[in-house]
């Protein structure tokens, strides 16, 4: 149960309190109620809103965004490459992750040593800007035909995903974030205990919560300090280079 809910469930309690005291409940606490009614409503059928906690998304999506996203029936709603979307993680169903989705049903996701991601053979994107720090690359939307960038960094090493290859069954997604090299996403994912190894990384289309939209504006103070796939991505990499350094000696 959610923050708004148990508010609302709080106030009615309260409200039926009253009554049974024969008390008449206060306007304020009606019109609290009615207000929490309508957002709960809009928040489940009509808007969501969500706080960008870490930099996964960027440049397209910045840590302390405030965005807003449309509630989606994944069985229902037909589902482009190219979407950002908000779901549950595939292991942790309490953790909540934005990503964009690069891999449909019948896809076939290549993942190269290079970084370089493909998607039925063909890579994705055009490279934009290319310095020592960062490889920028411009790719394309299918919903609205419009382009967005996502991000190597040229500093970071290549970090082995679980696999390289995936090939996307019906009623699930393959996902990655824009910022590529500072992302938990399709290419790590743990999924839930005695998921087929076939399945691992995807993300199952009912985790599925809502579709990005919009960004309002930016809240500086709500970025996070701790950033858990940016942590885990670290502690792999770590460790991948330590292995290679044992089977050098």
């Amino acid at each position: 149960m959610n923050f708004i809910s148990t508010l609302i469930l709080a106030l009615i309690l309260r409200i039926l309190y009253l009554i049974y005291r024969k008390r008449k409940p206060s306007f304020y606490t009606v019109s609290l109620v009615i207000i929490s009614v309508i957002v709960w409503s809009v928040k489940s059928y009509l808007l969501d809103y969500y706080i960008i906690p870490t930099s996964s998304m960027a440049p397209t999506l910045k840590a302390g965004d405030l965005i807003f996203a449309k509630p989606v029936d994944a069985q229902k709603e037909q589902l482009m490459r190219g979407d950002i979307v908000i779901f549950r993680a595939p292991a942790f169903p309490s953790f909540i992750y934005v990503k964009r989705i690069i891999g449909l049903a019948g896809d076939t996701i290549t993942y190269a040593d290079d970084k370089s991601v493909q998607i039925n053979g063909r890579m994705i994107g055009q490279l934009n800007h290319h310095n020592d720090h960062t490889s920028t690359y411009q790719a394309l939307q299918e919903r609205n035909t419009q382009q967005y960038d996502y991000v190597i960094d040229n500093r970071k090493p290549f970090v082995k995903p679980i696999y390289t290859q995936w090939v996307i069954p019906d009623g699930y997604v393959f996902v990655l974030g824009d910022n590529r090299d500072h992302s938990w996403d399709s290419r790590f994912f743990e999924n839930a205990v005695g998921t087929p190894r076939h399945l691992r990384g995807l993300v199952k289309k009912e985790l599925l919560i809502s579709r990005y939209l919009a960004t309002a504006f930016t809240l500086e103070f709500m970025k996070s300090d701790f950033d858990i796939g940016e942590n885990s991505l670290k502690v792999i990499s770590e460790a991948q280079t330590a292995e290679g350094n044992d089977g050098d000696k």
